[in-house]
């Protein structure tokens, strides 16, 4: 997913109606999270825990860092919705630095999960919006 950041005031989407062609965008960045998995590193700790890496890449303009909030979530079957497991890892990052977020599991449990993450670059406004990672099922055991 390809995000642009546009100076207040101008449209979101370039060349649409009422645009102002002559705008450079502040940036732009993609956003990338891996498939959910059973971690091994905390396994070798005694830990049960599902974890979720995610990194926003710099494609172009004058930004620097990102505020990363990155939220491991499982799908539930009896409300039919995704709910979060555990607490938002959030930090501020450069471009390509992967922030994991990670929350103990029963084990044996089987669970579909999904990486979300908020991108907001330091120093320009926040369109809002979260970057849904790819879902998966995985069991809780190594």
């Amino acid at each position: 997913m390809v995000s642009e950041y546009w100076p207040e005031g101008t449209p979101s989407t370039p060349g649409g109606a009422g645009a102002q062609v002559e705008a450079l965008p502040a940036g732009s960045f993609a956003q990338t999270c891996d498939y959910p998995h059973f971690s091994t590193t905390a396994y070798q700790q005694g830990k049960y825990e599902f974890a979720v890496k995610c990194y926003w890449t710099k494609l172009s303009g004058p930004a620097t860092s990102a505020k990363l909030t990155v939220q491991l979530q499982y799908y539930n079957y009896n409300t039919n919705a995704w709910a979060n497991m555990g607490a938002p890892t959030v930090k501020t990052v450069a471009s390509n630095v992967k922030v994991t977020d990670a929350a103990t599991c029963s084990p044996g449990t089987q669970r579909t999960l999904r990486g979300i993450m908020d991108t907001d670059i330091v120093g320009y406004p926040d369109p809002g919006g979260w970057y849904m990672g790819p879902q998966i099922t995985r069991t809780c055991s190594p």
